[in-house]
């Protein structure tokens, strides 16, 4: 899944602003309100709340990633923290 191919694929894509599959993704185990997702070939494992998941989402399923830019987000971080993730 991590090809040079796909890579540019997708930095072609996201060039264009036009949103793209980069990995999928296992839903290994849900446990009450989160669910353990394995990402991409490595099965880097993420705990991800149920509520942001797709609807009837089960363990087995296995989900396409898909990401794009938000512009407006983007824009509106503080110059000062830049590089540098800060969730809401």
């Amino acid at each position: 899944m991590h090809g040079a191919g796909i890579y540019n694929v997708c930095a072609a894509n996201a060039a264009r602003g036009k949103a793209h599959t980069l990995l999928k993704a296992l839903v290994e185990r849900i446990d009450g309100s989160y669910a353990r997702v394995l990402v991409g070939d490595e099965g880097v494992a993420v705990s991800i709340a149920v509520n942001n998941l797709p609807p009837r989402v089960h363990e087995g399923m296995v989900l396409s990633l898909k990401f794009s830019i938000d512009q407006a987000a983007t824009a509106s971080r503080s110059k000062g923290v830049a590089g540098r993730y800060e969730p809401d």
